[in-house]
Order: C-alpha cells, then structure tokens, then sequence
C-alpha cells in the first residue's frame, strides 16, 4: 500500500478516518497521563529529597500528557484535504503553547529548588527565572505568528527591528525590572530575610520575596507592601542586614529635660547622692565638707553612664557611647543618649530599649530634675 492510496482513503472517507483518530489520540492521553502522572508521583514518593518533590508540584505531569495526542493529530492530520488544515493548525499551536508551558513549569521547580537549597543566602534567582519565562512566552508568540503567516521565524525577529520602540513601551517595565534584579543581585542591595524601611513606600519589616516584578515586604505592622523591583534602586532605603549580621543595634533617644530644674547642688544634696552606685566613685570624699560646684544633671549623667556600661548587653569597647546635651528649644533641653546594644531580633532590642529608659525616667525626680512637658490649657 503506497503513500498515495493511504491518501486517497483518508480523504475518501473523512467521517470514518477522523473519529477514529480521536479515539486513539484519547486512549493515547489517557495512557500518557497514566505514566507521567504516576510514575512521577511514584518517584517523588519513593525518593527522600524535596527536590523531586518540588519539580512534581510545579510540573503537575498530567497536563503534560496531552502533548501526546496532540503530537497524533498533528502527524494525521497531513494526510487529510485542503479543508481539514485548520485541525493541523490548531493541533500544531497547542503543541506550541503546551511545549511553552511546560517550560515555564520547569523554570518555575528550578527556582523553588534554588530556595530551598542549603546553600541558599537569600539572593534570589527569581529575576533572571523571570526573564527566562518572558523569553519563552516571546518564543512560543513568534513561532504562532510565523506559523499562521508562514514567516520564516528569523525573518520576523528580524522585521521586529520596526516595532522596537513599541516593544519598548509594551515591556518597558519588564526591562527595568530586570536591570534593577540585575543590580540588587550583583550589589546585594537587598536580600529575601533582611529586615528594611523605605519610607517612599510606607514599608518597614521583613523581605519575604524578591521576583522579577516585585519585591513583598511583611510589615511589623503584619501587613503586606509589594513594591516594583525597579523602583526599589530608584528610592531610599535602610537595611538592617549589616546590624543583624554583627548582632549590635544603635540606640539614639533624647529625654526632653525641664532647663528650669538644672542647677546647682549643694553639700547636702551631694552627701544624699552619694551613696548610690555609680556617684560614689565619682565624687572625691574630700571634697564632701565643702561646697561642691556640680550640677544635679552632672549627677544625673554620672549615675546614667554607669548604669549603662554596668549593662552586659551596652557595648562600650570599640563602639561610640555618649551621653551629650544638645541645644535647647521651646520644647525643652534635650539630653541624648547614643550607644550601641548587642540584641539580633527587634523584640529584645525595644523591650531593652524600653526597660533602660523606663529606669532612667523613674530615677530622675532623685535628682530633682523634670521631663519637659507642654501645659495642656482648654
């Protein structure tokens, strides 16, 4: 039986030839959907790693299998008439976009094995994978155009020269997405897991994410801030990493002091302080039976400064610590305080913040001096 009479029989008798290669092309899927689908599941049950496991959940196998009938159709389908051509087109573009799809799955377990992997330090792929999906789907949109109106190909990427400036406006964001991923992965800018502020944004927490498009920041708020990758080179922002990396935190808080309760002390109040710790050693005993010509917030700074580096977590050695006054306004007289803590997570960072100054707050009527406070009058 030649060529030509398979033909001539094919297109003799459509309505015979034409359901019996559905039938085939579905126990032909029906068949591929069982060999892929489970025996890619049986795999990843067998195995121990998550990698397996991880490539299954993104391929999900079984859409796969219609390739296979596709394929059927496609190879059928030449021998039928002029006017069944549309079920070779069509059957041809299916394979096209499910060939597309099924590498878009196969970027997509690429990307979530790279996370997962124990090497990873939170420099993220994604950008590129992004990248990669994007020239896959222009790949499988230029073999559809090309095919329907029989364009070689190169010909048309080579015609596209003329609709630059369009594709430019189209991907414009895409583009700058990219070159932003491209400079936050080479320079390291940011890293998924680093705790950051971008005030442009409203945005202060944690990386959770960092793809082609966005990066998602979950806020201590527990709110959720997506931001456009390239905007992030674009705008301001402060990164916790090299703190968290050194395990030491800065403190910069100033108590508004009354000015009109500085002053001067005299031997009494001298004799009073001086048995609480930290004061004694700064006081000369000798000079107890005369005046002494120091000022209750001296003391004050004194008694603060040791109680400070008397703390296990103030860092002292080769770090700033400062205790300055700072100029007075009509809000009152600053007294800040600038040191550095040793404290990795945010919680105990604040909750010590806040346990010192509390001390600090409630030790200063000692002193006989006064926060400023605004008079509230109705």
């Amino acid at each position: 039986m030649t060529y030509e009479t398979i033909q001539d029989w094919i297109n003799n008798n459509p309505i015979i030839v034409l359901p019996m290669v559905l039938i085939i092309a579905f126990l032909l899927y029906r068949g591929t959907r069982f060999l892929l689908a489970r025996g890619a599941f049986f795999i990843a049950l067998q195995t121990e790693t998550v990698y397996i496991d991880l490539i299954v959940d993104h391929l999900q196998p079984f859409r796969f299998a219609w390739l296979a009938p596709l394929l059927l159709i496609y190879n059928f389908a030449i021998y039928f008439s002029l006017e069944y051509s549309f079920v070779e087109i069509i059957s041809l573009i299916l394979i096209i976009w499910f060939s597309a799809e099924f590498l878009i799955a196969i970027l997509s377990g690429v990307n979530e094995v790279y996370k997962h992997n124990p090497r990873y330090q939170g420099v993220s792929v994604a950008g590129y994978i992004g990248i990669l999906k994007v020239s896959v789907v222009v790949g499988a949109i230029v073999l559809t155009i090309s095919y329907l109106f029989e364009v070689e190909p190169i010909a048309l990427l080579g015609g596209l020269g003329a609709w630059l400036a369009v594709l430019l406006l189209i991907f414009r964001d895409t583009i700058l997405s990219f070159l932003a991923s491209i400079q936050i992965s080479t320079q390291q800018l940011i890293k998924e897991g680093d705790e950051v502020s971008i005030p442009a944004f409203g945005a202060s927490g944690l990386v959770t994410d960092i793809d082609l498009q966005t990066i998602t920041i979950r806020n201590y708020s527990n709110t959720i801030t997506t931001i456009p990758t390239s905007k992030i080179t674009e705008v301001g922002f402060e990164n916790m990493r090299p703190i968290l990396e050194s395990g030491n935190r800065r403190i910069k808080h100033s108590i508004l002091l009354d000015a009109d309760t500085i002053r001067f002390v005299d031997k009494d109040f001298v004799e009073r302080l001086s048995r609480i710790d930290f004061i004694q050693e700064h006081l000369n005993v000798s000079d107890k039976q005369e005046l002494v010509l120091t000022t209750n917030l001296d003391l004050f700074i004194q008694y603060a400064s040791g109680y400070l580096k008397n703390k296990k977590e103030i860092r002292s050695k080769n770090f700033p610590f400062m205790i300055r006054v700072l100029e007075t306004t009509i809000e009152g007289t600053p007294l800040e305080f600038y040191m550095y803590v040793k404290a990795k997570g945010i919680v105990i960072y604040e909750q010590f913040r806040t346990k010192i100054f509390i001390h600090l707050l409630a030790v200063m009527p000692y002193f006989e001096l006064k926060v400023f406070q605004q008079e509230y009058r109705e």
